[in-house]
């Protein structure tokens, strides 16, 4: 199977693409012999002019391209002063020097000709180029990242967004942190500013090559456009370096506590705050934000009345379930006993399999419209699920020959799971009742 590789020129990265299609770009000055080019088999990125399989398609070079661009500039300007010479010949007593200076001018605009379209005359050159449609104040930062000392002033990283605006914008990297460091970019989603959506987060990993990385289009992987809103942008390591990368990374403090939302033991390196409108017009973002909260507080009253009253049911089933063996196993061992415990689970199951039924559509993995208070769902679902591993182990414990003493351990501390779950829901719902106003956002965030 032909390998596929990656390619970085001048703050750009592309791939996979076949071997031909850099021969392609080769050929057209688009990649240079002094650009990066990775493939699966290789530990790190390398210079086109490392890698022989890459360097021979390069034949001779960048000697050609380069020529080319001098030679065009310097066949123009060599008419120029070929016109020049005739018209002092034809200038009798015109001083040989005016000749010198203009072949002298002839030469350096030619070599300027030559740097700047090379991009040898951008400001950062070097070490990191200036990136096209950022402001200079903002590759300044890009810029600053990449100068300090990785071994004095620990690892930098900088972010800026380009194109905020537009339903495409994209994050560009500049660090101190070593060639070939994996960062991963996290994009999470303020709430109330969303517009359609109560929570969103989405990963982008990247790969630094020649201190600098970019993200591909922050959009949805399904290519539609991010939701509208504020989000939280954060830089974190990658969760698998190359072994060089990492000896660096481990000389570095430990990551700190994890933040809500982010994997733990990372280190985080960056983090903004940034407004994505999607391409909309702030009049209409702000427009469609308002609609948007009314809509949601019109589903979070009906989530919060079904809640409320599945909670009130939950704890009559279990206070029944409760009392209804607490009496029987004082009874004698034997199928009378057992008998009346069957003919209380049948009614107790006909009570409690439609509150079943309903949280159902809660269990982990189901599809599901989108909820507003979806995490309260989910955790009445795994109360009903314990609720039931309640009464299974206090049938089995009813069956004879089974003794209830030997049952009873676990029959009490699956008795405790359900209190807990039962006293966290309870405290839950109270806190949004107490945070509930006539308008605005629904309360939600720091208590979920």
């Amino acid at each position: 199977m032909e390998r596929r590789w990656f390619v970085h020129a001048r703050g750009n990265q592309e791939g996979p693409i076949t071997l031909s299609e850099v021969h392609e770009r080769l050929n057209r000055g688009v990649l240079l012999s002094q650009d990066f080019a990775w493939c699966e088999s290789m530990e790190t990125w390398k210079r086109i002019q490392e890698i022989p399989e890459l360097h021979l398609l390069s034949s001779e070079d960048d000697v050609p391209r380069v020529a080319a661009v001098a030679s065009s500039a310097s066949i123009r300007l060599t008419g120029e002063l070929t016109d020049r010479r005739e018209s002092v010949r034809e200038s009798a007593g015109s001083p040989k020097r005016r000749i010198r200076w203009a072949l002298g001018a002839a030469f350096i605009a030619t070599v300027f000709l030559v740097a700047y379209q090379m991009g040898w005359l951008k400001p950062g050159w070097g070490r990191f180029p200036a990136v096209a449609g950022l402001s200079d104040a903002e590759n300044q930062t890009l810029l600053a990242a990449t100068e300090k000392k990785l071994s004095k002033e620990g690892a930098q990283v900088a972010a800026v967004l380009g194109n905020p605006g537009s339903p495409s914008p994209v994050l560009h990297l500049a660090t101190n942190l070593p060639e070939g460091a994996q960062l991963e970019i996290w994009l999470q989603g303020i709430g109330p500013t969303l517009l359609n959506e109560v929570e969103f987060s989405i990963q982008f990993p990247v790969t630094v090559v020649q201190h600098s990385a970019k993200t591909p289009a922050l959009r949805m992987r399904d290519g539609a456009a991010l939701p509208a809103g504020q989000y939280t942008v954060t830089v974190l390591e990658g969760p698998s370096q190359l072994p060089s990368v990492q000896s660096v990374l481990d000389q570095l403090p430990a990551a700190g506590v994890p933040q809500a939302g982010l994997p733990a033991g990372r280190r985080v390196f960056s983090q903004q705050t940034y407004t994505l409108l999607a391409g909309l017009r702030d009049e209409t973002y702000t427009t469609l934000l308002r609609e948007s909260h009314t809509r949601w507080r019109e589903q979070a009253a009906l989530e919060l009345k079904d809640l409320q009253d599945w909670l009130g049911q939950l704890e009559q089933r279990f206070a029944s379930s409760i009392s209804a063996f607490d009496k029987l196993k004082e009874q004698p061992v034997g199928d009378s006993r057992r008998k009346q415990w069957l003919d209380f689970r049948k009614e107790w199951d006909v009570q409690i399999d439609p509150l079943r039924a309903k949280l159902d559509a809660f269990r982990p993995g189901a599809p599901r419209s989108k909820v507003f208070y979806g995490p309260l769902f989910d955790r009445a679902y795994l109360t009903v699920q314990t609720l039931n591993r309640v009464s299974d182990l206090q049938g089995t414990a009813m069956s004879p020959p089974a003794d209830v003493g030997s049952y009873w351990t676990e029959i009490d501390s699956t008795r405790s799971q359900v209190k807990d779950r039962l006293g966290d829901l309870q405290a839950k719902l109270q806190a949004i009742s107490e945070g509930w106003s006539q308008s605005g956002y629904p309360p939600r965030e720091g208590i979920l």
